[in-house]
């Protein structure tokens, strides 16, 4: 768990990065499928945008970065929107089906040859169904011709020639239902609650794209065929294509592969209900979920949004509506910060959640004690603010916020992901939006934010809200004494109390600037094959540094600090999930975090926190520019921590939120106890159960992180788009000024977390009623070395093991729609390390399940993988591998973090790449008969009460219960 600074402090301003990716593709020619909107605006002049003479469209971008890489999305305008009541599910059902077969690619022959190739499925081969669309992914592993016509190739497959396979898709419907199932989730079930509170009789409310349980049981191929062949046309598909290419000759392959298409039949008709009328009534709805741990309020307003031309003027006002929710935002949280019995997580925004429509909204949690409190204030400040607007503290802070974001887009353009892009160019397609440089979006934008005033972001916020009251969504659990009339009658009652004009503040100025005399250097390496530096400061701290060009305008900080949870008290359960939720929101000693908030306004800096097994992590990310201000803050946090009281309201709700989705899934308590269980009650893994992580005091974290942060052993790596001198500057006055650290330990130091030796299984932990899906995980113990060699091995091993139980579990059984295996360890631990296989099924099917995971642990552990699926799996393996030495996270974390302390770290760097590639199937034949066997399983399940009765007296299942 990490915690956040600051949401208006950080890199990225949601609603901007929505403008300025999505912000205003158009394919000239488009068909109504794909709407056009006109534009003054000019499209990003590298972008070949078009249509083929038989509709298809296509949008192509040549970007460098990644290297040598390739990312395209098939977009098809087909959803659940289109499916008749008869149909319902089965767009999401034709997009299984694709990966189940084609005429050209059978069975399961494209994802082995496209895992021969690099591409993993779930991981560069993937798809999604959505309301109005489905979209196919394919990132390609290189840009040679042979390759992107494979890549073409497959797209029109999906596109032209699905094979509906009566068998595979047999199997495929238990896999869907088991989909159905999962997406059973709190946080799903609220979304559509709040679709059915605003439309109620809309096709959205109705057409959740996963279908119904009658549809998927008793569609037939020949319907799913019928239903393809009338949707999937030419003149309903378009294609983005991003990467290192030539846009001209891409075109022209894009051409020959999909020009030939042609539709069958007529065209269908689109849904005449397809954008909802209008919205419901205002009105007060409380809705409930027994997993839910508090209260959230929802205050919501919902008004038509037409397309219309994209103009300046529309884009003004728009920026006039963002300046107004995000004045809102700000003053919401510092509300939050300074009263205790109120509202926590505040959000003020303007989506777009349907077509047709957007909706202005300010929601929050609380407490089921303070729900009162929280509902009156939440209305009172959007009433204060639609009565007397904001003041011009708030504005220029904002200002600046938005101008920085601007600046920051421009900067960093360069090295923009394709995957991103080509994800950015489908948003523009689907919803008929220019594709724009950032450059042109600061140009368009900067006179205009400089100039808004104060009268026209009041009128945005007025005019968002409307003269109607709001719609008022309370979600909760069965127990919370709340209720709609209640609801009603505290938020009338606030309506109808004087209010007056919120309170100016007074400006304050970054009291950390200087911490000493300037620290200087004691020892310093150059590593000349890995272009890294090592040095020491005369205060012990070492700092670590290499220079890259991966992400312009860039740089990364990680500081590891003292020795985290290797000192964690073991009576203190909790202690650490605490700390890693209240160290950052506690602020600084001479500044609460809502006076950071102000300070950093503007300035591209994003903070992180957490409790590492052998250090406390506090990491950063900047722009270049405020590189100095950054190393400031960090070093002030480091020596001056807050620990305010006001930080544990932040850290019960992030406690709260982490219970609450754990109940949500079927899953929770294996992921909650089993580590903890298989340490043997260690605390430092695995989570504490609520009522020990309730217990845990704030006085506990500052004795704990406090000393540590100030006086403790600190190696730091810096990774990015800067040099070695601005660097050491900028430490040597800040970080490297601080007073003298304690020594560093010789070597890293073991934790003395230990694998249980015995232990009786399966556990089973009972779940709700509610779950319909049990969770199966099961663990195999392994040596941990601390080998980086071995290390790699194993985690190739665990890949080989998903792999085989993915087929098996989910292609063959249709048992499960997600599963997982993977390796694990503990850093700092000499033997905790283990094979894990996860997976959430049906009740029905858990003795099959586990007859035939134990099934593929006996071929495993007899050493019989075959030389394909080796060869086959190890490719993706290695791509993976080599996309890492082009992230700054690879270098800064697990290279550099303790690179003086570790030096095998720069070994296990330099030789990444070929001994990945030297990896042989002997090798890991010969790990798995020594660890995958089927007597050193350990087992935990997690199933509805209804269901230990019959695992309790099944003999073949023997269970203890777990605590």
């Amino acid at each position: 768990m990490h915690g956040r600074l600051l949401r208006y402090a950080g890199l990225w301003n949601s609603a901007l990065v929505a403008f300025l990716l999505f912000g205003c593709v158009r394919l000239m020619g488009a068909p109504s499928v794909f709407p056009g909107v006109e534009s003054d605006q000019p499209a990003d002049p590298a972008l070949v945008q078009g249509v083929l003479p038989n509709g298809f469209g296509y949008a192509i971008l040549p970007n460098q970065e990644p290297r040598n890489r390739i990312s395209m999305r098939l977009v098809v305008g087909v959803g659940s929107m289109h499916e008749s009541e008869k149909e319902r599910g089965y767009a999401h059902f034709v997009e299984h089906m694709a990966f189940r077969g084609t005429e050209k690619y059978p069975g399961d022959s494209l994802s082995k040859m496209l895992e021969r190739k690099g591409i993993a499925a779930d991981h560069g081969n993937e798809a999604i169904t959505s309301y109005r669309y489905t979209i196919y992914s394919l990132d390609l592993p290189d840009c040679s011709r042979e390759t992107i016509l494979l890549g073409l190739d497959v797209l029109h497959e999906y596109a032209t020639a699905n094979a509906f396979d009566k068998k595979a898709m047999e199997v495929e419907r238990g896999v869907i239902q088991s989909e159905k199932e999962l997406r059973g989730d709190p946080s799903y079930h609220l979304y559509q609650a709040r679709i059915r509170h605003l439309w109620p009789n809309s096709r959205y409310a109705n057409r959740a794209p996963i279908g119904t349980m009658p549809s998927i049981k008793t569609c037939s191929a020949r319907q799913l065929r019928r239903f393809y062949r009338t949707w999937y046309r030419p003149e309903r598909m378009c294609i983005a294509v991003v990467g290192n290419l030539d846009a001209g000759d891409m075109r022209k392959e894009v051409e020959a592969v999909f020009g030939p298409m042609k539709a069958s039949g007529d065209a269908p008709v689109e849904p005449a209900d397809f954008v909802p009328a209008k919205a419901s009534a205002s009105d007060v709805t409380v809705y409930r979920d027994s997993t839910f741990m508090g209260v959230v309020l929802q205050l919501e307003h919902p008004s038509p949004y037409p397309r219309t031309d994209d103009t300046h003027e529309k884009r003004v006002e728009w920026l006039h509506q963002q300046l107004a929710f995000m004045m809102f935002q700000m003053r919401l949280e510092k509300l939050s910060r300074a009263k205790a019995d109120s509202f926590v997580s505040p959000g003020a925004y303007i989506s777009y959640p349907i077509e047709g429509w957007k909706q202005a909204s300010v929601s929050a949690g609380t407490s089921h004690d303070n729900w009162r409190r929280a509902a009156a204030d939440l209305e009172t400040e959007r009433r204060r603010a639609i009565q007397f607007g904001f003041n011009e503290q708030e504005l220029t802070r904002a200002k600046a916020v938005l101008k920085m974001s601007y600046r920051q887009a421009v900067t960093s353009a360069a090295t923009r992901p394709s995957a991103m892009l080509s994800a950015t160019l489908t948003g523009c397609l689907v919803n008929g939006q220019q594709f724009v440089r950032p450059e042109t979006v600061e140009t368009d934008l900067s006179k205009a934010l400089e100039e808004a005033t104060l009268a026209d972001c009041r009128g945005a916020f007025r005019k968002e809200w409307g003269v109607s009251a709001p719609h008022v969504l309370a979600a909760t659990n069965y127990m919370a004494p709340l209720n709609r009339r209640d609801l009603a009658e505290v938020l009338n009652a606030s309506h109808s109390a004087e209010i007056k004009p919120a309170e100016k503040q007074e400006s304050v100025s970054f009291a950390y600037t200087s911490f000493g005399a300037e620290g200087t250097l004691t020892k310093h390496q150059r590593i000349e094959d890995l272009d890294l530096h090592l040095a020491e400061f005369e205060n012990k701290v070492r700092l670590n540094f290499k220079r890259t060009d991966f992400e312009a305008d860039r740089v990364d900080i990680f500081v590891r600090a003292g020795t985290g949870r290797l000192s964690q008290p073991p009576d203190k359960a909790g202690l650490n999930i605490l700390a890693d939720a209240v160290f950052l929101q506690g602020g600084l000693g001479k500044h609460s975090t809502s006076e950071l908030a102000e300070l950093l306004a503007g300035h591209a800096i994003s903070l992180h926190f957490s409790s590492g097994m052998d250090g406390f992590y506090l990491s950063a990310t900047c722009a270049r520019r405020d590189l100095v201000l950054c190393l400031q803050v960090l070093a002030a946090y480091m020596s001056d921590p807050g620990f305010r009281k006001e930080a544990m309201k932040d850290g019960n709700a992030a406690l709260g939120g982490m219970y609450s989705r754990l109940m949500g899934t079927p899953g929770g308590p294996i992921t909650a106890r089993s580590l903890r269980v298989l340490a043997g009650g260690d605390c430092r893994v695995g989570l504490p159960e609520a009522n020990e992580a309730y217990s845990r005091t704030l006085e506990e974290v500052k004795d704990w992180v406090g000393p540590q942060m100030r006086q403790g052993a600190v190696e730091m790596s810096v990774v990015g788009d800067t040099d070695w001198d601005e660097i050491v500057g900028a430490v040597g006055k800040s970080i490297g000024s601080l007073p003298k650290r304690y020594d560093h330990p010789l070597q890293p130091v073991d934790s003395g977390l230990r694998f249980r030796t015995s232990m009786k299984s399966p556990i089973v932990y009972p779940i709700g009623e509610n779950f319909r899906q049990l969770a199966l995980y099961m663990v195999w113990p392994v040596e941990n070395t601390g080998d980086i060699h071995l290390e790699r091995r194993y985690r190739l091993l665990g890949e080989l093991l998903e792999d085989r139980l993915r087929f098996r579990l989910r292609e063959e059984l249709g048992a499960s729609y997600y599963q997982s295996a993977t390796y694990h360890y503990e850093e700092n631990s000499s033997s905790f390390g283990l094979f894990s296989v996860y997976a959430e099924l049906p009740p029905a099917k858990l003795t099959a399940a586990i007859a035939c995971i134990n099934k593929e642990i006996k071929e495993f552990g007899a050493g019989r993988i075959s030389e394909e699926s080796f060869e086959r799996v190890k490719q993706p393996f290695l791509r993976l591998r080599i996309d890492d030495l082009r992230t700054n996270g690879y270098w800064a974390y697990s290279v550099l973090r303790d690179a003086q302390l570790n030096p095998a770290r720069l070994d296990a760097a330099r030789e990444r790449g070929a001994d990945c590639a030297s990896i042989t199937r002997a090798e890991i034949e010969s790990l798995a008969s020594l660890y995958l066997q089927s007597s050193r399983a350990i087992t935990f399940i997690a199933a509805p009460a209804s269901n230990l009765t019959f695992m309790l007296n099944a003999p073949e299942v023997p269970v203890r219960l777990g605590k």
